[in-house]
């Protein structure tokens, strides 16, 4: 089945203008590079470890070179306390810069994420962080390098897992003359390294999608579904669904958004238990085109 059939309704909501009764509560506050040597801007997603009394994300900016950094927030006894686990060296020192999407931890406590910009080619990393005593290890699975057009650039999203270890994610950009950006594959070989395989390269065809600047989540059935802030029909960005076959190729399947129905998905996207995807746009919609949450219903 396409995902043009699977399209039930794209909805606008209207939030009541009533105050929440929960609690705020601040855990930490950053600082400027100019005044501590701390990150700042953090732009991604926070991941928690088995306990729930480690949280651990990125910032945009900051640390000891002024590249990002990757934070441990530990909660003991109600209180939040914030350490700097890695700051980023940038290209310079073949290191990544700039992680704009947050992270994802394995079965053993690795943090995976990726890097924007950095590497030989500052066109962005794919990295791992592994604990060592009270230490952590810097190790980069991947440095994205499009100089010879046969790679993507620039992942603004973050990374997900299969249940066989393998990591999927997507860049803004890349490949070659088309630079409409990729979803790829990063697989652990028996060597330690990891191999990168280009699973879709998006195109300028009125009808695939483009510059997808989120990550990719799976569905029950092992598909890969994702967002493109640009392309499709009307050229107001997409929701997108890999769907692997024979021969290790993968199918696409596309819905596209238009200025009614939302416009510009920038956001990932997430599924209920029931299977149905839910998203937002940053326009669009009826309400002075100011965006909207949708749902897909399959």
């Amino acid at each position: 089945m396409r995902l043009k059939a699977l399209v039930l309704f794209v909805m606008t909501l209207a939030f009541a203008a009533s105050a929440w009764a929960g609690t705020d509560t601040v855990l930490y506050n950053f600082c400027s590079q100019t005044s501590c040597v701390d990150g700042y801007i953090p732009y991604g997603s926070l991941v928690a470890d088995t306990s729930g009394n480690h949280l651990f994300g990125t910032t945009y900016y900051g640390g000891t070179s002024n590249y990002g950094e990757v934070f441990e927030l530990t909660n003991s006894g109600g209180q939040w306390s914030e350490s700097v686990i890695y700051s980023f060296l940038g290209p310079s020192n073949n290191d990544g810069a700039n992680p704009f999407g947050g992270l994802v931890i394995d079965s053993t406590g690795n943090l995976y994420g990726t890097t924007y910009a950095g590497g030989p080619s500052s066109q962005g990393t794919v990295f791992e962080l592994s604990k060592s005593g009270s230490s952590w290890k810097e190790t980069v699975l991947h440095s994205f390098d499009d100089i010879s057009g046969s790679d993507g650039y620039y992942p603004y999203g973050g990374l997900t897992f299969d249940a066989a270890g393998n990591l999927y994610g997507t860049t803004a950009e890349g490949l070659g003359s088309s630079s409409w950006g990729t979803v790829f594959e990063l697989s652990p070989t028996t060597s330690g390294a990891w191999t990168e395989t280009q699973l879709h390269v998006f195109s300028n065809n009125n009808t695939d999608g483009l510059f997808p600047g989120a990550g990719v989540v799976f569905d029950s059935a092992g598909n890969l579904w994702g967002t493109t802030t640009g392309g499709g029909p009307s050229s107001g960005g997409a929701v997108f669904e890999l769907s692997p076959s024979s021969g290790g190729t993968w199918t696409e399947s596309t819905f596209g958004f238009d200025s009614a129905d939302g416009y510009e998905p920038t956001a990932g996207l997430i599924f209920d238990s029931a299977g149905n995807l839910y998203g937002t746009t940053v326009s669009g919609g009826t309400n002075s085109a100011y965006g909207v949450v949708f749902q897909i219903v399959p």
